[in-house]
């Protein structure tokens, strides 16, 4: 497919890079889609809004929720 883009790239004067898949082997792909399929415990993490708060008491407000 980008073979066949070429000349137009060339005519036009688009620069462009060939991206290669840093992953070698499909053991490795496999494992990486499995991870990322699991996701993470969300709970972990915490009240975002505490955390804004407490980050950024640096500032100050005129009142607070």
């Amino acid at each position: 497919m980008v073979d066949a883009l070429l000349p137009l790239l060339k005519q036009l004067k688009i620069r462009f890079t060939k991206i290669e898949t840093p992953v070698d082997r499909d053991a490795d792909l496999s494992d990486a889609i499995r991870i990322v399929q699991m996701g993470c415990d969300m709970s972990t993490f915490g009240d975002a809004l505490e955390f804004q708060i407490n980050i950024r008491k640096d500032r100050v407000l005129p009142y607070r929720i």
